[in-house]
């Protein structure tokens, strides 16, 4: 029988680097890190397209 994937993960060495220096860091889930993905967030997508209880998922 062929074995054929469903799906598979293609992670960046840069994006890997990002989390070891956040999980190396003093802020795991809250810092410096959240105030950047926020603007950058909101810079992707209309602010008004954006649930309130998003930003507070991903400051918890």
């Amino acid at each position: 029988m062929k074995n054929i994937p469903y799906g598979r993960q293609t992670i960046a060495d840069k994006d890997i680097e990002a989390v070891v220096e956040v999980l190396k860091s003093d802020f795991l889930t809250q810092g410096p890190k959240i105030a950047e993905f926020k603007k950058l967030f909101a810079q992707y997508i209309p602010y008004a397209f954006i649930p309130r209880t998003f930003f507070v998922f991903i400051t918890c």
